[in-house]
């Protein structure tokens, strides 16, 4: 999947180990480089429900089109689809089979 980031401090944060580690400690950081790299190597934001906790289910995104994929306990990636339009269900849910960019806005949360 492609990802791209929101700002630029977030990117160099996040594609750099040592600022990870700076940022949120290395067991976090650690665990950030996992799921940032899981997200980059599957072709669609579906097949992430097959990582049990990384998403919550069914996939609704908020009222800023975004979504929260958990990283650890109370720390997750905040994504939304980089789709115009994005894909939705005819239940509301989000299309994650079509979903195949997404922007990384923040990383957040008690453990970050």
């Amino acid at each position: 999947m492609r990802l791209r980031f929101q700002t630029r401090l977030l990117a160099d944060v996040c594609n750099c180990g040592s600022a990870l580690d700076r940022k949120w400690g290395g067991d976090v950081a650690t665990a950030i480089r996992h799921r940032m790299s899981l997200l980059a190597g599957i072709p669609t934001l579906e097949l992430i429900k097959e990582f049990p906790g990384a998403i919550a289910l069914p996939v609704k995104l908020d009222t800023h089109n975004r979504i929260a994929i958990e990283v650890v306990r109370n720390c997750h990636i905040i994504v939304q689809p980089d789709h115009n339009p994005i894909p939705y269900l005819s239940n509301g849910e989000l299309a994650c089979k079509l979903v195949e960019c997404l922007i990384i806005v923040e990383v957040n949360g008690y453990g970050c």
